[in-house]
């Protein structure tokens, strides 16, 4: 009678341990499946904020070159208005 008690124990706790370890390796893949999504989103994310901050860049960097490019235009029309107007006054 001990001896049935015993084994029919043993099965029991041994049933009881394979269902934990299953509900351990699904949470364990739950777990792991959530961690990838959630990096993914991560990357993405970064992704997205990567090309806004490089877009802006280009943005800014357009309007400096083309506001430098404007201040040499101007600097360089001045410099020769006012040579053709020491050409002249000097003939």
């Amino acid at each position: 009678m001990a001896e049935e008690y015993k084994k029919e124990l043993r099965a029991k706790m041994q049933e009881y341990t394979k269902e934990k370890d299953e509900e351990y390796k699904r949470k364990e893949s739950e777990f792991t499946a959530k961690e990838r999504q959630q990096q993914m989103q991560f990357e993405e994310r970064l992704a997205n904020e990567k090309k806004q901050l490089q877009l802006t860049l280009e943005q800014n960097l357009r309007k400096s070159i083309a506001s430098d490019f404007e201040n040499q235009l101007a600097l360089l029309q001045n410099a020769k208005n006012e040579s053709d107007e020491k050409l002249k006054a000097s003939r």
